[in-house]
């Protein structure tokens, strides 16, 4: 009873995981290598651990809420809608607070 997968949305929905992947691997304590190979350099936000066991619960309860309101026929978009908007400003309340405590060490931001 769903829809068939189409190949260009799918297509279109890989190439912005591809795109995304290093902004995202940005926001990580880890990092990335973004000039590589030409400059060995890390650059990294200090936004997230690599696995944010927080945001993992969050956006795993949302995809649990839309799931379930799925199955019972009801409005399933709502609860994954939250989920993200409060996962997003998770995000940004960590990338404040990491910027404040670089402030306060005195560190730069690069």
């Amino acid at each position: 009873t769903r829809l068939p997968v189409r190949f260009g949305w799918l297509y279109g929905l890989a190439v912005l995981a591809c795109l995304t992947h290093p902004a995202l691997d940005w926001l990580n304590v880890y990092g990335i290598r973004l000039l590589e190979p030409f400059s060995s350099r890390w650059f990294y936000g200090d936004v997230l651990f690599i696995i944010d066991v927080w945001l993992w619960a969050l956006l795993g309860i949302g995809l649990w809420l839309a799931l379930r309101r799925e199955r019972q026929e009801r409005d399933w978009r709502t609860p994954a809608q939250f989920a993200l908007a409060f996962g997003m400003l998770y995000v940004f309340a960590n990338g404040v607070w990491s910027g404040l405590v670089r402030l306060a060490e005195g560190a730069s931001f690069e």
